[in-house]
C-alpha cells in the first residue's frame, strides 16, 4: 500500500488496530482466552512496529527528496546552502572527483543529512530541533527492522503516534523554509 502522508500511516494503524482488538476469541481457534489476548497483543506490537517503521522511512523519503531536489535545482536559502557545503564535505571525504557530483552526492549518509536539517531548525528558533536528536535515535531501529532483526539487542519502539506528529512538523519545516 502506498501512502502519500504521516497521517495516512497513522490512519490506517488505528483503522487496523480497532479491528485486531475487537476480534472475538472465537477468531483463535483452539485457544484459551488467554491465548488469545496474548495472540492479539503480540499482533498489535508487529501493527505498532510497522507503522513506526513505515513512518521513519517516509521521513527519510521526504527528506532525501527535498535534498535531491535542491542539488538538481541549486536553490539559494539558508538550508540548501547548508545542503550545498554537505555535498562538498561529502565530495572532499570520499576524494572522488571523476564521478558526477550529483551522482555522487546522492549516497549522503541521512544521519549527516538529519545533523544538517537539525542545526537548520535550531537556527531558525524552531521548537521540533529538539526532535531531531529523538528521531536520530530511532534510526537504530528503522535500521534494526529493515535489515532483518538480526542485533541481539532490541531497540526501543517509538510510537507510531508521537513518530507521525514529529516527522510530520519537521518534513513542514523544511518544506516550508524561506
Amino acid at each position: 500500500m502506498e501512502y502519500a502522508s504521516f497521517a495516512e500511516i497513522s490512519e490506517n494503524h488505528l483503522f487496523i488496530k480497532q479491528i485486531i482488538e475487537n476480534l472475538s476469541d472465537d477468531n483463535f481457534e483452539f485457544m484459551s482466552a488467554e491465548e488469545a489476548r496474548k495472540a492479539k497483543e503480540e499482533i498489535l506490537y508487529e501493527l505498532s512496529i510497522d507503522t513506526s517503521f513505515k513512518h521513519l522511512a517516509m521521513f527519510e523519503a521526504k527528506l532525501r527528496t527535498d535534498y535531491n531536489i535542491v542539488l538538481s535545482m541549486q536553490k539559494k536559502d539558508v538550508l540548501s546552502r547548508e545542503y550545498m557545503k554537505l555535498r562538498r564535505e561529502h565530495r572532499n571525504k570520499v576524494n572522488n572527483y571523476n564521478t558526477p557530483l550529483e551522482k555522487l552526492c546522492r549516497r549522503v549518509k541521512f544521519d549527516h543529512l538529519l545533523d544538517v536539517v537539525h542545526q537548520f531548525l535550531k537556527q531558525s528558533g524552531a521548537p521540533i530541533h529538539r526532535d531531531c536528536s529523538a528521531l536520530k535515535g530511532h534510526l537504530k531501529f528503522r535500521h534494526w527492522y529493515a535489515h532483518g532483526r538480526y542485533f541481539k539487542h532490541i531497540p526501543s519502539v517509538p510510537d507510531p503516534e508521537d513518530l507521525e506528529y514529529v516527522c510530520d512538523e519537521i518534513i513542514s519545516a523544511v518544506e516550508n523554509r524561506v
